[in-house]
């Protein structure tokens, strides 16, 4: 009895104490939580910029790779969009290291709606202005000057052919832009400008994998709205790793950030931890680093897409189908609101300067690991669209010849990096004015009857 009454009295005094150290665990977590609370507010309150935007495109982190000579936007020339992911920024004015572009930079000017244009854009439309509006990725956005790209050179050259009414091109080109994100665009601004002409400009390089991309948002071809990627979660600029809804705390977006991209990057890959990114594309991010090196554009612009053709062919040629697919959905969109749809589809480096791109190419085919013909998916894509589009009835050009004659007086991409150069912007303005005159000529007579 007299044991009992021991282990009874042992019992009763560390009641208390375990009571106690519940009570401590718990006032330490409420503090941490709401210490964690407080940051997320300055986060959100404080004029610090959105992790997902200063990690933008960092995949391999820039460190790894990257050379000062050849530059990107930074993250300022972007701002998180809810459905979209992100658009451009309003506002912005930076010069862009560029090695081949005269200067060695090109000026990276957004107007106050955001478009690649150096004057200003009325949200709604001037009476009795034609209007065009371009949809693309960052060949449209352009790594040129704005005067240069092909919009305000195509804007040029309608005017001068039209006459009257005056003629004005809009340039919603955004960089890392998906099929899917470049009509999400539209459905979200689009209506509100009004555009006579909507001209898409699909990329056969790249734009079938990004729309695989899970983690960029998806769309319904018929109704154009959006269909989150299978991770339900947002996208952000040149996000290719896993993430989840988390990412939409700040605290745990800049924690990933410094893990992903910054200081403590380095150590995470070092001791392989948790958080650190391994792959980008289904290859090691040393692998992928190693291209960059030699060859960044070929990398972006053609052979990831390529590589993905290799490993998931099935998906990719299904990929192929849904790129039309919400192309043909725009299109009947925008002829319900009394516009008209012309479709470009715009070549690789490697399909209209074959030489001048296959030493460059093969060193990362060679990387890489592929087939030597894998780059001759583009080719079928090509195909693919033109033949698809035409037998839908949407005005469809093919710039593939325009660019391979022209390409006979001077190169039209930039080596290493892959996106066109002035004189491509030239050529694929020339080509689209041909098309466009007759179809806003069209849209001129209509309106006057």
């Amino acid at each position: 009895a007299a044991g009992g009454g021991a282990v009874k009295m042992r019992a009763a005094r560390r009641a208390p104490a375990s009571r106690a150290l519940a009570a401590n665990l718990l006032v330490v977590g409420a503090a941490a939580l709401v210490a964690l609370l407080v940051v997320e507010i300055l986060l959100r309150v404080l004029p610090i910029r959105d992790p997902s935007m200063v990690t933008a495109f960092q995949n391999p982190p820039w460190e790894a790779w990257s050379d000062p000579a050849w530059g990107n936007p930074g993250p300022q020339a972007y701002r998180a969009e809810p459905t979209i992911g992100y658009e451009h920024a309003p506002d912005v004015d930076e010069h862009v290291s560029l090695r081949p572009h005269a200067g060695g930079s090109f000026h990276f000017h957004t107007n106050n709606l955001g478009f690649r244009r150096d004057s200003e854009s009325r949200p709604d439309k001037t009476p009795g202005t034609l209007r065009v509006l371009v949809l693309g990725d960052s060949h449209t956005d352009g790594y040129v000057d704005n005067a240069e790209s092909f919009s305000s050179l195509l804007e040029t050259a309608l005017a001068r052919r039209v006459g009257s009414p005056p003629v004005e091109v809009l340039n919603a080109g955004v960089v890392g832009y998906s099929p899917a994100q470049e009509i999400l665009w539209y459905e979200r601004h689009g209506p509100a400008l009004a555009p006579d002409v909507v001209l898409l400009v699909l990329y056969a390089g790249n734009d079938v994998v990004e729309l695989a991309d899970p983690t960029k948002p998806g769309v319904d071809p018929t109704t154009g709205d959006a269909r989150p990627g299978p991770d339900g979660s947002a996208p952000a600029p040149g996000k290719f790793g896993p993430h989840d809804r988390l990412d939409a705390l700040r605290v745990v977006a800049l924690t990933r950030a410094a893990i992903r991209f910054g200081p403590l990057a380095p150590l995470w890959r070092r001791f392989d931890l948790p958080g650190a990114i391994r792959e980008v594309g289904e290859f090691r991010t040393d692998t992928v680093s190693a291209v960059l090196r030699e060859c960044h554009g070929c990398f972006w612009q053609s052979l990831l897409q390529a590589a993905h053709a290799e490993h998931h062919p099935e998906r990719s040629r299904a990929d192929i189908d849904g790129v039309a697919a919400i192309a043909i959905g725009l299109d009947a969109r925008v002829r319900a609101r009394g516009g008209h749809t012309v479709i470009a589809v715009l070549p690789t480096r490697a399909q209209v300067e074959p030489a001048l791109a296959r030493g460059e190419r093969d060193r990362v085919v060679a990387l890489l690991g592929l087939a030597p013909d894998s780059p001759t998916f583009e080719d079928e894509i090509v195909e693919a669209w033109v033949g698809r589009f035409r037998a839908a009835a949407v005005d469809v050009i093919s710039l593939r010849e325009p660019l391979r004659e022209a390409a006979a007086a001077g190169a039209q991409y930039y080596e290493r990096d892959w996106h066109l150069g002035p004189l491509g912007h030239r050529t694929v303005a020339a080509a689209l004015a041909d098309s466009l005159t007759k179809t806003l000529s069209a849209s001129s007579s209509n309106a006057r009857r």
